[in-house]
């Protein structure tokens, strides 16, 4: 009676919440007003509307790390866990940026979200060898996951 179906379950493993956005410091190294524009739509949690607007920025910021992480954030929180991975994927694929060990959590959500099981745990190893500040989200992820088969 009190137990989760193993579908309720993974849904709770790809529950979401938005990446923080502030437009100053590390995390936020552009000056660009369409970007910023986008980010302000992000910020009032209109995620569909953000994702066009990062889509619709000249290539050059359009295929920044900041740029890519913030676009696979608004898929999956829009409901397209396929294209936030593929997103997220490229983001993982720079190697080292601010946004690495966040891209993996990003990657490991769309694919709990799309019922990628073991790629998802895949991602969470990942996260977790890189010894950052996701390591422990990612080893009670990991732990949670287990409980479904």
């Amino acid at each position: 009676p009190g137990t989760l179906s193993p579908d309720s379950k993974l849904l709770a493993l790809a529950r979401f919440d938005a990446p923080a956005y502030q437009s100053s410091g590390l995390r936020a190294a552009t000056t660009d007003p369409s970007f910023d524009a986008a980010m302000r739509l992000y910020q009032s949690k209109n995620y569909r509307a953000a994702a066009a607007a990062l889509q619709s920025l000249p290539a050059q910021q359009r295929d920044s790390a900041q740029t890519q992480f913030f676009l696979s954030a608004c898929l999956l929180l829009t409901g397209n866990p396929s294209g936030a991975e593929s997103v997220a994927t490229r983001v993982i694929a720079r190697g080292d940026s601010p946004f690495l060990e966040e891209a993996y959590w990003l990657r490991a959500k769309s694919r709990f979200a799309a019922r990628k099981l073991e790629t998802a745990r895949g991602d969470l190893h990942s996260l977790i060898s890189l010894k950052g500040d996701w390591e422990r989200k990612a080893n009670q992820l990991l732990t949670q996951s287990l409980e479904v088969r």
